[in-house]
């Protein structure tokens, strides 16, 4: 009989040199139809995840449950905590505003989970009412117990509300002390506030 081994190692050859043709001339799928995609490093961590609902988050290597449930995507540090993200998310209230829905853009300090920089943007179910600004926060102190919050303390705020824009300045308990706007009739002003929320000096005076 003779040896087929010289006859299985063509057949293998033209099996392999038709495969490699067939990956260089078959074309990129145009669309692809997932619920989520997780990015990991070479330890195995993940770094980075666009999902259609991003319901959880992690923190400290523990699974939270979110109180809004986005879509977007996050991007997570080299412990695998999560450290910001790009996110739509409808939202029953924001800032005291009605339900809508919110499009942001978050920088995390990572030290203590808490936000840092939040570019954003919002609008009421009904279109009436609207505000798109940029928010920084103060890091909340570093506590190693189980993290209840990534909410970081509001210190500025610099944007547009229905119409109006301005600057407002927060101490650090968040009490509004120095606001800098142009109302939606073109009058401008600067207040400064006491710690009580009254105004106490303001230019141009009434």
């Amino acid at each position: 009989m003779r040896d087929a081994r010289p006859i299985c190692s063509v057949a293998l050859a033209c099996v392999a040199a038709l495969t490699a043709v067939g990956c260089r001339t078959s074309a990129p799928p145009d669309e692809i139809t997932v619920k989520r995609i997780n990015v990991v490093d070479d330890s195995g961590k993940v770094r980075f995840v666009i999902g259609g609902e991003l319901t959880d988050v992690v923190v400290r290597g523990e699974r939270l449950k979110r109180s809004i449930a986005p879509t977007g995507i996050l991007w997570h540090d080299e412990d695998g905590d999560e450290s910001g993200g790009i996110i739509v998310a409808p939202v029953s209230m924001w800032k005291g505003a009605p339900k809508g829905s919110v499009r942001t853009i978050t920088f995390d300090f990572t030290h203590q989970i808490t936000d840092a920089v939040r570019l954003e943007t919002y609008e009421s179910e009904d279109g009436n009412v609207w505000s798109g600004g940029l928010t920084v926060f103060d890091r909340r102190p570093y506590d190693a117990g189980p993290i209840t919050s990534s909410q970081g303390k509001e210190r500025i705020y610099l944007g547009t509300q229905n119409g109006n824009a301005g600057l407002a300045i927060r101490d650090a308990q968040e009490r509004e002390r120095i606001r800098i706007g142009v109302s939606q009739d073109g009058t401008p002003a600067i207040e400064i506030l006491d710690e009580n929320g009254k105004v106490v000096h303001r230019y141009p005076e009434q």
